[in-house]
C-alpha cells in the first residue's frame, strides 16, 4: 500500500533525524579495526644436489643417514633473494647459492679442508663463514673466510689455529674472532688460551677491535654498529642485580648480557631483570633481537626464573615481540634462527603444541624435530608460517633462518617427506 505523500515526507525527515542522532552517538567511539590480514606466500624448494651426484664426493660423509638421501637447509639471505643453502647427506656436504632464474653457485673449499659453514650474505653476494678439517686429529685449525663468485679467500688469524667469520655488511665489512687453543679438533673453540675480535676489509685488511669483544660472536649492521652478547663480568653482574651472586643461578649457567658497541662506544643492553641474555640480530636501524631468561621471586627452593621470549630492543627500551607460551603462546620459542628487517617482522621458531606440527608419518626423522615450526611476528600479531602457504603444498615449515627487506623469508621444513630448504615470497593480499 502507497503511503500518502506527507506521511512519506514524514518519515524521510525521521529517517534522517535517526541518522545524524546515531553519528553523533558514535563520534567519540574509536573506529573499529579491523585484525591484520593473513600473509600469504608462494614457496620455493631449494633442493640439495643428489645423493649419487654431489658436488665434492671427497668431502665428509654422514653415516647416520641411511635412507641414502641429502638433506639442505637455508643459512642466509639477501635483499636480492639470493640463497646460501647448506646441504649434507651420506656421501657428503656443501653449500651454494640459490638466486631466481641462475644456475646454482657452489661455495669453494681451501685445500685440505672438507667441511663448509656459511653464516651471512650481503647485497653483493659476499659470503663470509669458516673452513675446517674434520674427523682428522692432526688437523687442528679453522679459517674465516669470504667467498666471491663461489672462491674462498682466508682471511688469516692472528693467534694460532682458530678463525670464525661472523657476519658481513653492505660495505664488505666482515667481523671474525681468532682463537689460541689449548685443545680441541675442531668447531668452535671450548679450551680458548687468548682470543680477539677484528673487522676486515678488502683494503685494510685485519683491524683489532676493543678487548670486550674478544672471542664473542656478533652481528653487524651498514652503520657499522655491532651487537653482541659475553659473559657478564663481577662488577656487571652486581650493577645489574644488587644482592645476587652466581650461587642463584642454575648449574652451569653463566650470566650473560647483551651490548652494543657504536662509534668508539659500549652499551649494554638490558632487558628487564633478564641474568641471560642473548643476542641474535641487528638492522640497520639499530633495532636487536634478544632474549634473555629473567629472575623471578625468590623461594625456599632458590630463586624462579623464566624465560619470556624474543624482544625488540629499539632506543633504549625492550619490548616483548614473541612471549613465549607461559605468556599465552601456545608452544615454547626456540633459538633457532630468530631474524629481524627494516620494518621490524621477526621470524622464529616455535616448539608447537598443535598436532598441524607434529612430525609426520613417513618423513625422514631427526631427532631434534619435535614439533617445531616457523613463525612471522609482524604488527603486533604471530602469524604461523605453515599456514601462510597453500594447504596442498606437501609442506611443514619447521624454522626460519631470515627475512629480507622484500619480507621474502628462508628456512628449512619437510617437504613430501624430506629435509628441504624453502624461500618464502610474499603474494598480493587476498
Amino acid at each position: 500500500m502507497r503511503l500518502p505523500q506527507p506521511l512519506v515526507v514524514r518519515s524521510l525527515l525521521l529517517g534522517v533525524l535517526l541518522t545524524l542522532v546515531q553519528g553523533l552517538a558514535g563520534s567519540d567511539a574509536p573506529p573499529a579495526t579491523a585484525p591484520p590480514a593473513r600473509p600469504h606466500y608462494a614457496i620455493t624448494e631449494l633442493a640439495p644436489p643428489d645423493a649419487d651426484k654431489p658436488d665434492r664426493p671427497d668431502i665428509l660423509s654422514n653415516p647416520n643417514y641411511p635412507d641414502g638421501q641429502n638433506r639442505s637447509s637455508a643459512v642466509a639471505l639477501n635483499d636480492r633473494g639470493q640463497v646460501v643453502v647448506s646441504w649434507h647427506g651420506p656421501k657428503g656436504n656443501g653449500s651454494f647459492i640459490w638466486e631466481k632464474g641462475k644456475k646454482p653457485q657452489p661455495l669453494g673449499y681451501l685445500p685440505d679442508t672438507n667441511f663448509l659453514r656459511a653464516n651471512a650474505i650481503n647485497n653483493a653476494g659476499q659470503v663470509v663463514g669458516s673452513l675446517w678439517r674434520v674427523n682428522d686429529p692432526s688437523a687442528r685449525w679453522t679459517r674465516a673466510c669470504i667467498w666471491e663468485r663461489g672462491v674462498p679467500r682466508d682471511l688469516g688469524t692472528t693467534l694460532g689455529e682458530r678463525s670464525f667469520a661472523y657476519d658481513i655488511n653492505n660495505q664488505g665489512k666482515v667481523y671474525l674472532a681468532s682463537y689460541a687453543m689449548a685443545s680441541g679438533r675442531y668447531g668452535p673453540p671450548k679450551n680458548v688460551l687468548e682470543s680477539a675480535a677484528f673487522l676486515w676489509t678488502a683494503d685494510k685488511g685485519l683491524q683489532r677491535l676493543p678487548a670486550r669483544l674478544d672471542g664473542v660472536r656478533a652481528v653487524l649492521n651498514d652503520r657499522g654498529q655491532i651487537a653482541f652478547h659475553d659473559d657478564l663480568t663481577p662488577d656487571e653482574m652486581k650493577g645489574s642485580f644488587p644482592g645476587l651472586d652466581r650461587d642463584d643461578l642454575p648449574t652451569g649457567r653463566e650470566p650473560i648480557g647483551a651490548f652494543m658497541y657504536s662509534a668508539g662506544t659500549l652499551r649494554r643492553l638490558l632487558v628487564g631483570r633478564s641474568w641471560y641474555t642473548r643476542v641474535y640480530d641487528i638492522n640497520n636501524r639499530g633495532d636487536v633481537l634478544v632474549n634473555g631468561l629473567l629472575l623471578g621471586k625468590r623461594t625456599q627452593y632458590g630463586t624462579r626464573y623464566e624465560s619470556t621470549g624474543f624482544y625488540l630492543w629499539r632506543d633504549g627500551q625492550a619490548t616483548l615481540v614473541i612471549p613465549n607460551a607461559s605468556s599465552g603462546i601456545p608452544g615454547y620459542v626456540v633459538s633457532n634462527g630468530p631474524s629481524l628487517n627494516e620494518a621490524g617482522d621477526v621470524v622464529a621458531t616455535l616448539i608447537s603444541k598443535r598436532e598441524q606440527d607434529r612430525p609426520k608419518s613417513g618423513e625422514q626423522r631427526d631427532s631434534w624435530d619435535q614439533g617445531y615450526t616457523a613463525v612471522l611476528y609482524r604488527g603486533g600479531t604471530l602469524h604461523y608460517l605453515s599456514d601462510c602457504i597453500p594447504r596442498d603444498s606437501g609442506w611443514r615449515l619447521i624454522c626460519c633462518a631470515a627475512i629480507n627487506n622484500r619480507g621474502q623469508i628462508v628456512g628449512m621444513g619437510k617437504y613430501q617427506g624430506k629435509q628441504r630448504a624453502f624461500l618464502l615470497t610474499p603474494l598480493p593480499p587476498l
